[in-house]
């Protein structure tokens, strides 16, 4: 029965989270865009048309804070616990003590991307993150169960949440108000579906590495790289004027 009571208590969020939905207004650039009957009909045609760039620099940027995630809370679990013998539930106090300060860190980011902008605040993440890589790994290898869990809250706690914080404003912010949703969804969905095969990939790696933990840091390092590039590169959507009101002939 224990299992069963997330899925009941997920009932209620689900609700809450209907609740909260249906009591938003929309923003007023989108209100206008209904008011005046200009939606796009197919917006995945529209984007794919305007916006391509922008869906695979955003598609990118989610490799920065992916990678890392995946690494450090599902293949370097399995790593640790072949390799060294560290018990798994051991090493994922680690990993819960992160989740622990991302309820805190990732709104804390979020809020300074309002002040500071957000490609300041995810540059500082993707930045952080390539110059981690290295205490990352000895700490890992130091098969140091206490250094292990520091390396896991510092990658997590501050890497990841630096360059996920902001993350959601900024992909909205790169797409006008006519494909926002659609470009938002897709980016963010595609980076997901490149970031899963983390776990394959690093085990490709690590096999060919003679069982080395170097790559793993490595591939980090890299993908947020590849997020430092795309952040760069992307370029927000105009800011959209209203839309005047068709002249009347007298």
């Amino acid at each position: 029965m224990g299992w069963r009571v997330p899925f009941l208590v997920s009932i209620a969020l689900v609700a809450f989270g209907l609740f909260i939905r249906l009591r938003i207004m929309e923003s007023p650039v989108f209100a206008q865009i209904k008011e005046t009957r200009s939606e796009v009909k197919i917006p995945v045609v529209e984007l794919f048309r305007g916006d391509l760039k922008n869906v695979l620099l955003a598609a990118g940027l989610y490799l920065a804070h992916g990678v890392i995630f995946y690494a450090l809370t599902v293949y370097t679990v399995a790593y640790t616990t072949s390799r060294f013998g560290i018990a798994e539930n051991r090493y994922l106090i680690g990993v819960s003590a992160a989740a622990a300060l991302q309820i805190f860190l990732v709104p804390f980011f979020g809020r300074l991307s309002d002040h500071l902008g957000r490609r300041p605040v995810i540059t500082f993440g993707t930045i952080f993150i390539t110059v981690f890589a290295v205490p990352l790994y000895f700490m890992i290898n130091s098969q140091v169960t206490v250094l292990a869990w520091l390396a896991v809250m510092i990658g997590i706690g501050i890497g990841h949440s630096a360059v996920y914080g902001p993350t959601a404003a900024f992909y909205t912010e790169l797409f006008p108000a006519r494909v926002r949703y659609s470009g938002a969804s897709i980016s963010y969905q595609l980076g997901g579906a490149i970031a899963g095969f983390v776990p394959l990939i690093a085990t490709s790696m690590v096999g060919a590495a003679g069982g080395a933990f170097w790559p793993i840091p490595m591939l980090i390092a890299i993908a947020a790289l590849i997020g430092l590039l795309c952040v760069t590169l992307a370029t927000r959507a105009r800011e959209e004027e209203p839309v005047a009101e068709p002249a009347t002939s007298s």
